[in-house]
């Protein structure tokens, strides 16, 4: 934080109350040189019309540099990532070798399935299927994303023939 009590850690990190201060703070500056621009014109306008004035007397100027200063933009809000089996079902029994698991998460996300990576569509969800040995099997689902996030769905389901 700053003497005035901006977050400037990170450029895009500030927050809506940050950035109300930092406008405030814009027009402050922006004022003050608007200020200080007509003082110098007022004190040159007076020196240069005073009877007063001759050759030889030096006229007094300010000379000010507008620096601009970049603008942050707002950092987009990241959803939280989250992982939903939708099939198969939570200590399900079944008859066949092989099991339809699908699901949803974050499009961006990146998920495996037993260790093997699934495409994930643009809207999020994913599917494959997962071949099982006769008994109980589990099925782990894991949901990640390039930031670091994790989130797993461990699912168990028995193969009967």
């Amino acid at each position: 934080m700053d003497k005035v009590g901006i977050n400037t850690s990170h450029p895009n990190n500030f927050t809506e109350a940050e950035m109300g201060k930092k406008k405030k703070l814009s027009s402050i500056a922006a004022l003050i040189g608007i200020l200080c621009l007509s003082v110098a014109l007022t004190i040159s306008i007076s020196a240069c019309s005073s009877n007063e004035a001759t050759e030889a007397t030096p006229i007094p100027t300010i000379e000010a540099t507008a620096t601009p200063t970049a603008t942050p933009t707002p950092k987009a809000t990241q959803k939280p990532l989250f992982l939903i089996v939708t099939s198969p079902e939570d200590e399900s029994v079944v008859e066949t070798s092989e099991v339809m698991v699908t699901g949803e998460t974050l499009p961006t996300a990146i998920v495996s399935i037993n260790g093997e990576e699934v495409n994930v569509e643009d809207d999020g969800t994913f599917s494959t299927t997962v071949t099982l040995e006769e008994g109980p099997n589990d099925i782990q689902i894991v949901a990640s994303t390039l930031g670091g996030q994790e989130t797993s769905v461990i699912l168990m389901v028995a193969y009967m023939p």
